[in-house]
């Protein structure tokens, strides 16, 4: 995955990445926040860790690369909203750039969460309520996948008629334009 990343990548001219780390545990400090980030790194990378729920104004106009990282997807989604982060990414992909969503940070780029709210959901200690999500995308996901979930995405198929691509951990779906492509 890193090989086809370097090559998505090879034209972009700013090098800098937004690491969005808002619904990490702690934060920037998240283990996978600092592997995302030391990945980066050493592929050249300049990158800032972004906390959208608490600078939900930030600019990111200079970077080519927004990586949103996982965490608690409702809390994830909640201050999306609240900073009007779907026109950012729109804007970022507009002017050639990339969007890295791993995790939580995969399914709010689905066009809605409702996946996240019925296969092992996270505690919506946000009371979010509207699951429409960012709709860069026109499937639905489950990350993290294992056969013992398999029954509950059945079940969330047949109830909302819509097929949910199933990723394990070691797995990545790259989109290009309407182009899709499991990795």
């Amino acid at each position: 995955m890193r090989a086809e990343f370097d090559r998505v990548a090879q034209s972009l001219t700013n090098r800098k990445v937004a690491l969005v780390t808002t619904a990490s545990e702690d934060k920037d400090r998240n283990q996978y926040a600092q592997l995302g980030k030391s990945q980066l790194t050493e592929m050249g990378f300049e990158v800032d860790f972004v906390d959208l729920q608490t600078d939900p104004r930030f600019d990111f106009s200079a970077y080519d690369v927004i990586y949103v990282n996982g965490g608690n997807t409702f809390t994830l989604l909640k201050y999306a909203k609240d900073a009007h982060f779907e026109q950012t990414v729109r804007a970022l992909l507009g002017r050639g750039g990339i969007y890295l969503g791993v995790s939580a940070g995969a399914i709010i780029a689905c066009p809605d969460m409702t996946v996240a709210v019925e296969v092992e959901p996270d505690p919506n200690d946000v009371e979010l309520t509207d699951f429409t999500a960012l709709h860069l995308v026109d499937f639905y996901l489950d990350v993290h996948y294992v056969p013992a979930n398999e029954a509950a995405i059945a079940s969330y198929e047949k109830k909302y008629g819509h097929q949910v691509e199933r990723l394990t951990d070691e797995q990545a779906i790259l989109v290009i334009d309407k182009s899709v492509q499991r990795l």
